[in-house]
C-alpha cells in the first residue's frame, strides 16, 4: 500500500478519537518535521493513518501489544483503545539501545512520562518498559514505527520476538534492509516509508 492510497481526509477527521495533551506538542515538533501546523491534532491524524493501514494485518483476538520505540505512544494508544488490548511501551532510551551501541542523546527520544500521560489520557493504562534483547514479553502482536528494523537492526530484537510470539503472533515493523529471518514468514508490505524503508507485517511461525 502507497501513502497515496491512504484513506482521505474526510475519513481521518471522522475517525480520529486520539486525544493528544498539549505537553506532546513539543515531542512532536522535534521528531515530526513532516507535522509543521496544529501539531497536536496533525498527530492525531496522522497515527489513525497509521492505524488503518495496519489494522487489516492485526492478527484475531489481540489480548497484549508491545510498542518498541513508540515515542508518545500513540499508536499504541489508539491499538488498545479500539482491540482492548493490554498496551506494552519499551522505553528505547534504556539498556537495549546501549546494547545496540547507538551513539545518540535517546532522552529526549523517548520521554516516558508525557507518553504515560498521553496513554492514560485516552483510557489506556500502559506498561512501561525498560527491556533488554534478552527478555521476553508474552504478546500477540509486537509493532515498532521508525524504530527497531529503521534506527537499528531487525536483529537487535528478533529472538525477542521470536521467543514472546506464539504461533500465529504478529511483529510490523519499518524494514530499510535485512528482515525478519528464522521463524518468521513475510505477510505483507503495508506502505513505503519516508522514502527509505517498508512497513512489513511478519507472522510468527
Amino acid at each position: 500500500m502507497d501513502d497515496a492510497e491512504a484513506p482521505d481526509l474526510q475519513e481521518i477527521d471522522g475517525g480520529v478519537d486520539l486525544i493528544v495533551p498539549d505537553e506532546s506538542a513539543e515531542w512532536i515538533a522535534l521528531h515530526r518535521t513532516d507535522i509543521t501546523e496544529d501539531l497536536c491534532a496533525e498527530y492525531a491524524r496522522s497515527v489513525y493513518r497509521d492505524y488503518l493501514g495496519m489494522e487489516p494485518f492485526f492478527p484475531d483476538g489481540i489480548g497484549s501489544v508491545l510498542d518498541i520505540g513508540g515515542g508518545q505512544g500513540g499508536l499504541l494508544a489508539m491499538i488498545a483503545k479500539r482491540t482492548g488490548a493490554r498496551p506494552y511501551l519499551m522505553d528505547g532510551s534504556g539498556l537495549a539501545l546501549r546494547r545496540t551501541n547507538m551513539n545518540i542523546a535517546m532522552d529526549p527520544y523517548n520521554d516516558m512520562g508525557s507518553a504515560r500521560r498521553l496513554l492514560e489520557a485516552n483510557g489506556v493504562e500502559p506498561v512501561l518498559l525498560d527491556l533488554s534483547p534478552d527478555a521476553t514479553v508474552p504478546v500477540d502482536l509486537i509493532i515498532s514505527t521508525l524504530s527497531w528494523g529503521f534506527h537499528y537492526p531487525s536483529s537487535t530484537y528478533e529472538p525477542l520476538a521470536r521467543r514472546s510470539l506464539d504461533t500465529g503472533g504478529r511483529v510490523i515493523l519499518d524494514i530499510r534492509k535485512n528482515g525478519l529471518g528464522e521463524g518468521f514468514t513475510e505477510i505483507g508490505c503495508i506502505k513505503r516509508v519516508s522514502g527509505k524503508a517498508d512497513r512489513i507485517c511478519y507472522e510468527r511461525i
